[in-house]
Formats: C-alpha cells, structure tokens, sequence
C-alpha cells in the first residue's frame, strides 16, 4: 500500500482494526476509507460504494446467508440437490463457511455412493455448481467410481482453457495411476500447459509435471531435461508475477512437484527440491498466512529425505503424520504415499501393508504403488 500511494500512509493497528484482527467499533475516518478505495483502484470511497451498489442490481448479486438463511436456520442439512439450486440464485456471492460445510456432508456421501445420471446431469448443467463442486471438492479419491464420468462430463462442458487443462490432467493422472501410461499420455498430447498469470499453479503443474514424467520413465534425459526446465521457467515467471505478495501458491507448486519426483525415482532433482520445500517452511509470510498447508508438505518432505538415504531424518518427520491428514479430497494418493513410505520406514509394522491392499484393491492403482515401492 505504502508503494502504491505513499501520501496516504496507514498504521499496521489501523488496518488490524479494519480486517478485524483487533477489536474496533468500525468507525474509520474517511481519509483511512479514501486510501483503502483508492488501493482498489476507485476515486474514493464514496464513489467506491456507489459502484459497489450499482453492481450488485447489475449482476443480480446478493449476500449469500440471506439466501441460506431459511436453510441454515432448519435443524436438517438441505438435500444436495438444493443446495445446488441455491448455488444458480447467487452466482456471483461468496459463500459462507457453513454453507460449504454443508455442502461436505452431502457431496461426499454422494460421490462415495455413486452419482445418479440426474445428480450428475443437475451439476453440470449448472455453471456456479460445476465449478464449486468439481473444483473444490474434486472426486480423486473416486476416480474408480463416479468420479472418471464425472470429470468427462466437466471436460465436455469445459468454457475456458482452464477448466478443460484441470480436467484432462486429473483423467490423465488416473490413468497413469493405473499403468496406462499410453492412455495418458494420449489425453495429453498437444496439450499446451504454461504457468501464468490467468492459470491456476495446480493445474498447469500436474499437466506439466505428468509430460516431465512420462519422458523420465522413459528414460529420455534429453526430453525430460528439456521438460524440467519448462516447469522451472514456469516457476520463475510465477514469481516474478507475484514478487511481493505472500501467497500460497508456491505450496501447491511444491506439493505437486514433491508427488511427481517421488514416482519418478529420479535422484537429480530430490536434493534441490528439498531445500525448496524447507526454504518455504521456514518463511514467516507463510507460516503466518498458511501455517496448515506447510504442515502437508511433510509427508512429502519425508519422502524425498528417504530417497536421499536420510533415513532417521525421515522417520522422525514420519512418524508425527497422520495417514489421512495430508490430502482431504485425494484420499486414495494420500493413504497410498504414507503408506507406502511406512513400509520403507517400518518394515516390520504389517499395518501399512494392509491399508495398501486394501487401497489398491479399491482403486486398481497397482502401478502406481509398484512405483512408490521401488527403492533407490
């Protein structure tokens, strides 16, 4: 703020009072508001309101717990297919954390029990529901089930380059997952994946990264070297775009990446990789911002100290993880990565043995576990 207009300067207590973070009666002078609104780019904040007002007749936005609030008050989570429908009326609100949780209860059952060709069919015919329901609750951990149809039909329905890169990295993940490295790599040819400023970091990383792999698998070092650097230069110009902001998009990036050199069984990259896992965890932007998604970096983190032959280094940030705590919604990779690593770390513990088992004999990721089984 103090680059952006350093004639109007405000105290850090001031801007904790005005994003709540201390206590405050919510009365601000109108020099402090005119600063704010010019940081968002409005002539003041008079005229910042008067647009505000404006857009919302416009675009018909409403807030959101007005909508829910005949439905938040029932002592009944509403059925999945409402929620839906609530979803169309307010296509531009943020929801509300309760709202979200709700949804939770509902989708999962959902997905676990199988979508009915309606259910799938109300999803993707509505545009606010396909994103939030595909994207923030994507069905990993179902790929076996409904989710393979499902992502087929989001790719079918696909508007913008984004989503159609989201969706046919995620079907091409489950494919290879399963050994049908020629079927991936299928879904991915011509496929043009960038890291930039209007692409989310998730899903140009797993395209990227999958091309990457396929070439080391391969054992193609030509190609696969060729391919790093993309996925490098991709990072740097992400950074460069966001010099400055804390964000937390270089623990996704890192997460992601982490995954793909762990299956690969490459060793070049491990050792640099891990300094760039550690250097984030130990950023005080981040643990401020995003303390919790570091914390799921360790799994991966203990990984690739096992792939470096620091074996005590990686069972004692093993054995403080939960099998289930790294990956919410991609359940069957996250118990099958911590498990499999248990074997590694405790072989003599006949536990991650069985939770693999029954893992692969629910996904058919068969390769997948042969690949994370291999030692250096």
């Amino acid at each position: 703020m103090q680059q952006h207009d350093p004639r109007f300067l405000l105290g850090i207590s001031t801007l904790r009072r005005f994003f709540d973070l201390l206590p405050s009666d919510n009365q601000f002078s109108i020099t402090t508001l005119n600063t704010l609104a010019r940081y968002a780019r409005r002539k003041g904040f008079e005229y910042y309101t008067n647009l505000a007002a404006i857009r919302m007749v416009k675009s018909n936005r409403v807030n959101w717990d007005s909508v829910m609030e005949p439905r938040l008050a029932a002592k009944e989570v509403p059925e999945l297919e409402e929620l839906i429908d609530t979803m169309s009326q307010a296509p531009f609100a943020q929801m509300s954390g309760r709202f979200i949780g709700q949804l939770l209860e509902r989708i999962i059952p959902a997905y676990e029990a199988g979508l009915s060709p309606e259910l799938m069919k109300r999803i993707m015919g509505n545009a606010r529901a396909r994103q939030v329901i595909v994207e923030l609750v994507p069905p990993l951990a179902w790929m076996s089930g409904c989710g393979t149809r499902m992502f087929e039909a989001f790719l079918a329905k696909a508007q913008r380059e984004e989503e159609r890169l989201y969706a046919t990295g995620i079907l091409a993940m489950h494919q290879l997952f399963l050994g049908n490295l020629p079927e991936a790599r299928t879904l991915l040819e011509g496929v043009e994946a960038s890291v930039s400023a209007d692409v989310h970091i998730l899903p140009a990383t797993r395209v990227l990264g999958m091309q990457w792999l396929f070439s080391a698998l391969a054992e193609d070092e030509p190609e696969a070297g060729k391919r790093w650097d993309r996925l490098q230069q991709g990072y740097r110009l992400k950074a460069h775009l966001t010099d400055g902001v804390t964000s937390d998009w270089e623990i996704h990036f890192c997460e992601k990446a982490t995954r793909l050199i762990v299956i690969s069984g490459q060793i070049n990259p491990v050792e640099p990789h891990l300094a760039f896992l550690e250097s984030l965890q130990q950023r005080p932007d981040l643990r401020i911002e995003a303390g919790y998604q570091l914390d799921l970096l360790n799994i991966g983190k203990a990984w690739l100290l096992w792939r470096l032959g620091r074996t005590n280094e990686a069972r004692l940030v093993f054995d403080q993880l939960h099998p289930d705590g790294h990956y919410p919604y991609d359940r069957t990779f996250g118990r099958l990565f911590h498990h499999a690593l248990g074997e590694h770390l405790h072989p003599n513990e006949p536990i991650h043995r069985e939770r693999i088992e029954a893992e692969v004999n629910r996904s058919g990721y068969t390769w997948l576990i042969a690949q994370l089984r291999r030692r250096n």
